[in-house]
């Protein structure tokens, strides 16, 4: 019994005021027995803000050989392969060479960064985004399972309002590509 998924039923409205993308997703989203619900949040902050095509959610988010969301492409296995957390060096360079583009979301971890900052640079089609610790947590213990929120990138601001709050938080961001490709 403890093995069964959680679903949330999610309507999130986006604006990408950089890009002039808004958009208005519906889908629902399981929480599985082994995702924790800081996960979960960046999962769907991460998919909200998929900078182009249809995302999809992989059947086994925290898998080291495929992705926690992508898009399909024709020129690669796929368009955008995104991550949740900090991955394997190993697995990046994998991601790198199947996909267009590779999107790592994360929170904040300096030390990370830095100790891998010179095997990252090589991966071209990259982009690391660090999100604050204290904004996935107040997301995540504000969550109900029907979400409903308004997120809105402008710059590297990014927030977050539900039914009751507003939340903030600037975007620390490691770029591997041009910037302007991406999500600014």
């Amino acid at each position: 019994m403890g093995d069964k998924a959680i679903l949330f039923n999610t309507h999130i409205d986006v604006a990408n005021l950089d890009k002039h993308r808004y958009d208005s997703l519906h889908f629902t989203v399981a929480l599985n027995h082994a995702e924790t619900l800081e996960h979960l949040v960046m999962r769907v902050l991460a998919f909200s803000l998929v900078p182009d095509g249809i995302p999809h959610f992989t059947k086994h988010p925290n898998s080291t050989d495929t992705p926690d969301i992508y898009t399909e492409s024709y020129e690669a296995n796929y368009g955008f392969w995104i991550n949740i957390g900090m991955p394997e060096i190993k697995q990046l360079k994998r991601a790198s060479k199947s996909a267009e583009h590779v999107i790592i979301f994360m929170l904040k971890d300096r030390k990370w960064l830095e100790d891998n900052q010179l095997q990252l640079i090589g991966l071209s089609n990259l982009t690391i985004i660090s999100l604050s610790r204290e904004f996935i947590s107040e997301l995540s213990y504000s969550l109900d399972r029907s979400i409903h929120w308004s997120v809105v990138l402008d710059g590297k601001k990014l927030s977050v309002s539900d039914q009751h709050q507003f939340y903030s938080t600037e975007i620390d961001d490691f770029h591997s590509v041009e910037e302007e490709e991406l999500l600014h």
